[in-house]
This record gives structure tokens, C-alpha cells and sequence, in this order.
């Protein structure tokens, strides 16, 4: 039986390490993440695959989740932002407003970088929040820019994972330039139908975003400040797609 299964059947159990345990652990994992960086950060291909694969097997276990967090924090975020200058340096090169006639220059790297950090900003709302403040214009570069299909809906992808839960990073993407460039993609007949299912997918997630915790207000003065902020998101996305199209996301425009 696992750790985890462990925890899982006896929830008494699921602070029982003691703290030396833990920093046994985030000393462990800390170093396997180090050794992870700098193969996904390596010129040789097999060794840059098999840093990513060893990079979502640490993602993927529950046992290391604890220990995942605490290394972040200690290293401020070292494995969203290693992600965020790898494909920062990979970045498409657009004119503006970007253009869909890009051919990417290294989509698998940037398809594997981009899976990763979905599933980095899901586990660690320190590392969602660095992404958020220095990587939205990046993410939105790749889901703007990219003809290929699966990086532009991975990248759109991202920004939803990064908008779930934080209404900090809501409101980052409510002045981005980005955000009415990305519901514009819905109206373009060339744009591949996996990448408007994406953007429709975002934009429910923008759209109907509940409040967070992450809002220090008592209840009802959030909930009065979430039902305008709503208001205002959708007005925005009407102004590009039409009230129609927001109701049958599940809006309310009048």
C-alpha cells in the first residue's frame, strides 16, 4: 500500500509525518526536479524527453504533492518559470496583431512544455500566480500565432488552467489586449475547429468563473463585486461575439 492509499483510507493518518520527514522529502524531490530542469533545458532531444517524462511522473504522484509545493516556494516557482523562458525562447515570431500563418518552429518542445505547465498550475497556486502575472501574453502568443493546431489549443488550455480558482489571474486577463484577439478566433472560417472548441471552452470558464478565496471581502460584499465583474466580462465578449453567444455560454446580457 502506498502513501497515498494510506493517507486515503485513514484520514487520520494524512498529517502524521513528522516535519524531518517532509524535509526529507522536499530535499528528495527538489533534487530529482533540479536533475528534470536541466534535461528538458538540454540541446539533445532524447534527454530533453526524458526530462519531461520524469517531469509529469512527479506531477502525476500524489505522494510527492506536498513536497512538490514546498519545493516551489522555496525556490520561488523554479519550474514554471524555467517552463515560461523555454517557451518564451521558442516564442512565434508575429507581426501585430498576430497572425495564423506561422510555421512553428519546435512544436513538440512547445507542446511539452506547455502539457507540463497546465498540470504545474493545477498543483500549485503560487506557481498559477507567477504565470499569470509573467506568462499570459506568452500563452496567448502561442494561441494566436500558431497554425498548428494542438500547440494553439494546448496554449488555450493553459489559460484556462491558470483562470480556474484565481480571481487575480481573472482579472489580469479581463485588460489583456489578448482576450478579444482570442474570441475574434471564433469568427475566422480558417481557424481548425479543435482551437475554437478551446476558445469556447475558455471563455465559458471566464465567463461563469465563480468567486474565490482568494478575495479577502466578507460574502456579500463579493458577491456583489463578482456579479459586476461578470456583467462587465459579459459585455466585453458581446461587443466582439454578440449577446447571443453569451447567453448560450450561459450568460445573462441584457
Amino acid at each position: 500500500m502506498t502513501h497515498g492509499q494510506l493517507r486515503e483510507g485513514f484520514p487520520m493518518l494524512a498529517d502524521s509525518r513528522q516535519p524531518t520527514d517532509l524535509r526529507s522529502e522536499v530535499s528528495a524531490t527538489q533534487t530529482e526536479l533540479s536533475r528534470c530542469l536541466t534535461q528538458i533545458t538540454s540541446l539533445n532531444p532524447p534527454t530533453r524527453l526524458a526530462g519531461f517524462a520524469a517531469l509529469r511522473q512527479i506531477l502525476e504522484s500524489e505522494e510527492d504533492e506536498e513536497a512538490f509545493r514546498e519545493t516551489q516556494r522555496v525556490s520561488e516557482c523554479e519550474v514554471m518559470q524555467t517552463l515560461l523562458t523555454l517557451l518564451q525562447k521558442h516564442l512565434p515570431k508575429h507581426s501585430h496583431p498576430p497572425h495564423r500563418n506561422h510555421t512553428p518552429q519546435n512544436p513538440s518542445l512547445s507542446l511539452l512544455a506547455l502539457d507540463i505547465l497546465q498540470g504545474v498550475a493545477l498543483r500549485d497556486a503560487a506557481s498559477k500566480s507567477v504565470v499569470g502575472r509573467g506568462g499570459m501574453e506568452t500563452l496567448a502568443t502561442y494561441a494566436l500565432s500558431h497554425t498548428d493546431a494542438l500547440t494553439a489549443a494546448a496554449a488555450l488550455e493553459a489559460i484556462q488552467c491558470i483562470l480556474v480558482d484565481s480571481c487575480v489571474n481573472l482579472e489580469i486577463f479581463d485588460t489583456s489586449p489578448h482576450l478579444l484577439a482570442i474570441c475574434a478566433l471564433l469568427k475566422q472560417a480558417e481557424v481548425p475547429f479543435l482551437v475554437k472548441r478551446k476558445c469556447i471552452e475558455l471563455l465559458t470558464i471566464y465567463l461563469s468563473a465563480p468567486p474565490t478565496t482568494e478575495d479577502t471581502r466578507n460574502d456579500s460584499d463579493r458577491q456583489e463585486r463578482w456579479v459586476g465583474k461578470q456583467g462587465e466580462r459579459q459585455a466585453r465578449v458581446a461587443r466582439v461575439l454578440g449577446q447571443g453567444f453569451v447567453r448560450r455560454l450561459g450568460g445573462g446580457v441584457g
